[in-house]
């Protein structure tokens, strides 16, 4: 819009010299920093269980996406104001000797490092976290702005349980699923009721076990042999590649709980190659990495969705799959490993992949019917709407 002399034109600049005062003021800065530290404390008391005294290691890198140096700076102001807080930044020649020696000492992991190309194997951790005791988080690509009021950082615990308690319970006797998106997605997806459970995942984490925050999700692993259909992707997963945009959509079909065929232009390209190569480490199955290996809901209504600029390029950098993963409202698939961590939930893969990509599904266009019975499930009869076209029923 031109500038203009006129009346309206003099009301408009005043509003937004007005509204851009109210924004800039330092004292509003430093209410934000206030905020930030303050989430951060609540954070580490109610999800993590930090007690006086307590020491939290820090794990980065130095990938931009991956650790945000003032979510890092503010963590640790919360921390130092209780306990200890210390940072190693991992890459390629951090011994496994040293990283060991480094978590034994502490009480607490945060771990914003990728792990990618290097000799330390995450689940490894896990295994020695849980050997161990301490409390260990992953959660690579979280922005400081997750800890503002409205952040999904900031998301209310006591929230999330009661979702996930309805959620849990409008599942629990599903015999399958039905998805269908209006990009192009129509899966049929088996469960095995009674065999695997459905696990409430808020980010609070107990002594031995690690999780993601944000945290707000219940996930379960599908009959990995009833899995069929087309799985139609608006965005990849940000370990694929960081901006997860696709310059048109990405076609996976899937046949009999495996990825059969991955269709599309240069996106597609992209994830057909980074599966390939990550099929190059498995050494028991190659083909694991192909395997379907969790189904989930996201349950915190502050995470944001993967698209960070709806008017940009499918190039530009977007919200952490870490956190877009768990917007209420949506659902996501991953393939890979299927060791959750769990009792309970995990599949076959769980010791075959080293592989774990989760692919969300945009609550937009979304419709997720679930059924009770095996013959309603193979018939598509008697279904009960969980998601309509982006409506979110489990309540």
């Amino acid at each position: 819009m031109k500038a203009t002399n006129s009346r309206h034109g003099d009301i408009f600049n005043t509003i937004i010299m007005n509204f851009e005062s109210q924004i800039f003021r330092p004292e509003n800065q430093e209410n934000k920093v206030e905020e930030r530290v303050e989430n951060a404390k609540k954070l580490f008391d109610a999800f993590l269980g930090l007690g006086e005294g307590q020491r939290v290691l820090f794990l980065t890198d130095t990938k931009k996406f991956n650790t945000d140096r003032e979510l890092i700076e503010k963590l640790t102001e919360a921390v130092s104001q209780k306990g200890e807080a210390v940072e190693l930044v991992g890459n390629s020649k951090l011994s496994k000797k040293a990283l060991w020696e480094a978590v034994q000492a502490c009480d607490v992991i945060w771990i914003s490092w990728d792990m990618d190309k290097t000799n330390i194997d995450f689940y490894e951790l896990a295994d020695f976290v849980k050997e161990t005791g301490k409390r260990m988080v992953f959660s690579p690509g979280v922005r400081v702005d997750s800890l503002e009021n409205d952040g999904a950082l900031a998301e209310s615990k006591e929230d999330m349980e009661h979702r996930l308690e309805r959620m849990e319970h409008r599942l629990q006797n599903a015999r399958g699923l039905r998805v269908t998106s209006s990009y192009g997605t129509n899966l049929q997806i088996g469960l095995k009721t009674g065999e695997r459970r459905w696990f409430k995942e808020t980010g609070a984490v107990e002594k031995g076990g690690w999780g993601n925050l944000p945290g707000g999700e219940l996930f379960t692993t599908p009959d990995e042999e009833d899995v069929n259909g087309v799985l139609v992707l608006p965005v990849l997963q940000d370990e694929v590649t960081s901006d997860q945009g696709v310059d048109e959509f990405v076609w996976l079909t899937i046949r009999n709980g495996k990825i059969a065929k991955i269709d599309g232009k240069k996106s597609a390209d992209t994830l057909r190659a980074y599966i390939e190569e990550s099929s190059k480490d498995e050494v028991q199955d190659p083909t694991s990495v192909l395997q379907c290996a969790e189904i989930a809901f996201g349950a915190n209504a502050k995470a944001r969705p993967v698209v960070s600029n709806p008017e940009g390029t499918y190039t530009d950098v977007t919200h952490p799959t870490t956190e877009t993963e768990k917007r209420l409202g949506t659902m996501h698939l991953a393939f890979g490993s299927s060791k959750h961590g769990e009792e309970g939930t995990e599949g076959h893969t769980e010791t075959e992949s080293g592989m774990h990509l989760d692919f969300v599904l945009p609550r937009n266009g979304l419709t997720v019917v679930s059924y009770e019975t095996s013959e309603d499930y193979r018939n598509g009869t008697n279904g009960k709407r969980l998601i309509d076209n982006g409506g979110w029923n489990f309540l």
